[in-house]
């Protein structure tokens, strides 16, 4: 029996043109897209909550820094991150000794890493590796003398996104200057001669950074007497939202 001779037919090829390559690309492209400013507001929401989370720690920690001194806080000339290491189980001495023979202090919330915001931006050489938080000055914590805590209105803030260990009220330094050039007047001339401390030791890390936004959407975290944490913006930290501020009987 002759065999049959059969024809063996290749598979057909599949291949994509330049068109539909072009195609998925762009889908791809625009998938990213759309996806990218949903994954950056997550980690901005995160750094929010570790940061207001920092907050209610030292909040604490001054809470029961009150609580042994007859309700008293701790004065400005007293710097409170040193006075409320204790209560926060931290080493009450954090000097090291540096590479240069020398000794430095690392504060709880700033030069140490323990509580410190997670958004680093550091615009003054001295601040170290991370931002600060400061205390509600005047209304809350003095020059030389201790305001009581039990004496600060539940709408007042103690505790603030900061440059340095303090933040002045707009109102015991009147705002006279545009730091961020945007229209509104937010810092006060004490301040404004030097460079990086803008907004009277506030620091408006959110969402995501100093400048990021407008004064509508940048601001800061801030911690009440009643131990909540919550954002206020620019705006609102200038125009004493709800008596953010406090006037300390």
């Amino acid at each position: 029996m002759r065999a049959m001779n059969r024809r063996v037919v290749p598979p057909a090829r599949i291949a994509f043109t330049l068109i539909e390559l072009l195609v998925v690309i762009s889908i791809i492209a625009l998938l990213i897209s759309l996806l990218l400013p949903a994954l950056e507001s997550g980690r901005n929401a995160a750094r929010m909550s570790m940061c207001a989370s920092n907050l209610r720690q030292l909040g604490f920690g001054i809470w029961h820094y009150a609580a042994d001194h007859e309700q008293e806080l701790p004065a400005q000339q007293d710097y409170w991150y040193d006075p409320i290491r204790i209560y926060l189980e931290l080493e009450e001495d954090y000097d090291i000794l540096d590479s240069d023979g020398t000794y430095s202090d690392r504060i709880v919330g700033y030069t140490m890493p323990a509580y410190s915001c997670p958004v680093q931006e550091v615009y003054n050489p001295s601040d170290g590796p991370a931002g600060p938080y400061g205390m509600n000055a005047p209304n809350v914590v003095q020059t030389t003398t201790a305001e009581r805590l039990d004496r600060v209105p539940a709408t007042t803030f103690i505790f603030a996104d900061a440059y340095a260990a303090w933040v002045f009220s707009p109102n015991a330094y009147t705002l006279t200057h545009d730091r961020d050039g945007d229209g509104v007047l937010d810092t006060a001339g004490a301040f404004a001669s030097v460079s990086y401390y803008y907004y009277n030791h506030l620091r408006p890390r959110h969402p995501n950074g100093y400048l990021s936004g407008t004064v509508d959407t940048r601001g800061a975290n801030f911690l009440f007497t009643d131990m909540h944490a919550e954002f206020r913006t620019l705006r609102q930290w200038i125009n004493n939202d709800r008596n953010m501020w406090g006037d300390v009987p």
